[in-house]
């Protein structure tokens, strides 16, 4: 039996991801192991790479899961949302999705957004520096004008609004020897991401100031975005909030 290289290479992925075998045990030697032996080795090493590098980036995940059903649950991932890339960075992106749609997991319903914290985390990990923010800039700006300017967060930030409360699970899986639990019920949070001087930092914020940046991060214009974050908190103080932005590295640009 003869393949192409194309078609050998997916065969063989077939195979590695355990859906169809048919094909690629007649071009398997089965001198001293069987093919099904030889097989199952590189099965192992793929998932065990899988796992390895899901764990990295969801370590919350894993946390609240334990080993051996986050093993099997990076295993579903792989063979729904195979790696397209040599760089694994990119390869959990659709992680926090697909736990929200696996039924195994589907009575966790604070995964997903445990899941979404991680992601954020790795993300700002990777994430590049801006160049230095020359604020005299902004200040020449007419005042008239201000409304039209559009903002650049940080590269290396995160803004997630979450039903439920993120932080405290988050903190509690810091030590596994944690067995404090978690009222579900006591609202969500609102939280920054971001990198500071090399630290990752999370900074809770109110709904106003999470709608704000949001939008911002959408490239909404300043008045576009004040107008959103107004409606969910009307009380929401916009000035105090943009100079505190501005001077601890959460803005770092502008268009106008």
């Amino acid at each position: 039996m003869l393949f192409s290289l194309n078609k050998l290479q997916s065969c063989f992925k077939d195979a590695i991801l355990d859906e169809d075998t048919s094909d690629i045990y007649a071009l398997i030697d089965e001198n001293r192991l069987s093919a099904q032996c030889r097989l199952q080795i590189y099965q192992n090493n793929f998932n065990e790479l899988v796992k390895e590098t899901l764990k990295g980036i969801y370590p919350t995940v894993h946390s609240l899961v334990g080993a051996d059903f986050f093993g099997s649950v990076t295993q579903h991932y792989s063979k729904n949302y195979p790696s397209h890339s040599g760089d694994l960075a990119q390869f959990g992106k659709q992680f926090p999705n697909f736990l929200a749609d696996f039924i195994p997991t589907k009575g966790l319903i604070y995964l997903p957004e445990v899941a979404r914290l991680d992601w954020a985390y790795h993300e700002v990990f990777h994430a590049a520096e801006p160049p230095v923010f020359a604020i005299e800039k902004l200040q020449a700006i007419p005042e008239e004008q201000y409304g039209r300017i559009k903002f650049a967060l940080h590269p290396a930030s995160r803004i997630l609004m979450c039903q439920f409360p993120i932080l405290k699970i988050w903190e509690i899986c810091q030590n596994e020897n944690n067995e404090e639990s978690v009222n579900l019920d006591i609202g969500g949070d609102d939280i920054l991401v971001i990198r500071r001087q090399l630290k990752i930092e999370f900074e809770k914020l109110s709904k106003g100031e999470a709608t704000l940046l949001t939008a911002l991060g959408k490239g909404l214009t300043f008045t576009q975005a004040c107008v959103l974050a107004l409606e969910v908190e009307p009380e929401y103080n916009i000035n105090s909030h943009l100079q505190h932005c501005l001077f601890s590295g959460i803005i770092v640009n502008f268009t106008l």
